[in-house]
């Protein structure tokens, strides 16, 4: 059955189908007077299997056949494909994915998933129709040019200034630094905080500053 290209075919059969995206069926006119699935002509699904446009009311869900055998080979290339073809479909329509690996046992439970969930996904349509959604990845060379000495990244001369201006601001906050006074009387050293006179008041005595 694989790759034919009359939906008649499927009339009296159970397909497993699987599930790419949902779209406008309106940006498909070979659907207008067809009620069962259309080969997607030029786009090729997972494991080269043919693509269908399934008709469900006012939308299109892009679907191929599915075997236990393709279940066994789902991987990483097959996630590709799957986001590969999301892509092309795209192209021609607004689209609203399904998660990689979604499947359907047949057309009545695929069917029965549209139909429950259509006014959500006709509002979602909608709403990301003429939008894109794009994944901006940044790379920066964490290596800092010019400082072979020390050889420190930018991360960590970022949380270095950090820390330096946290240091100066919790010193500004605590006044003036404590001074060790000498007391003229018996040469003593205690610290204390210094006063606008220039002389404080020691244990033992009254002393000034060194």
């Amino acid at each position: 059955m694989r790759g034919l290209n009359s939906s008649a075919l499927w009339s009296d059969e159970t397909m497993t189908w699987y599930a790419y995206c949902i779209a406008e069926r309106n940006a498909f006119p070979e659907l207008c007077r067809h009620r069962r699935p259309m080969p997607l002509v030029g786009v090729s699904g997972l494991f080269g299997n043919q693509t269908f446009l399934f008709p469900a009311s006012d939308l299109a869900v892009i679907v191929s056949e599915h075997t236990p055998e393709d279940a066994a080979r789902m991987d990483q290339n097959a996630a590709k494909d799957h986001a590969r073809v999301i892509a092309d479909c795209f192209k021609l329509s607004t689209v609203l994915p399904f998660r990689f690996g979604t499947t359907f046992a047949d057309d009545d439970a695929l069917r029965r998933s549209v139909r429950s969930n259509q006014r959500h996904f006709t509002a979602n349509v909608e709403r990301l129709r003429g939008k894109a959604e794009m994944h901006l990845k940044v790379l920066m060379d964490d290596t800092c040019p010019g400082n072979a000495e020390r050889n420190m990244t930018v991360g960590q001369q970022y949380l270095t200034s950090l820390r330096e201006s946290a240091a100066r601001q919790r010193s500004a906050s605590r006044g003036p630094a404590p001074c060790l006074c000498r007391c003229i009387a018996c040469s003593c050293r205690s610290p204390r905080r210094s006063l606008a006179s220039g002389r404080i008041r020691a244990r033992c005595c009254w002393t000034s500053p060194t």
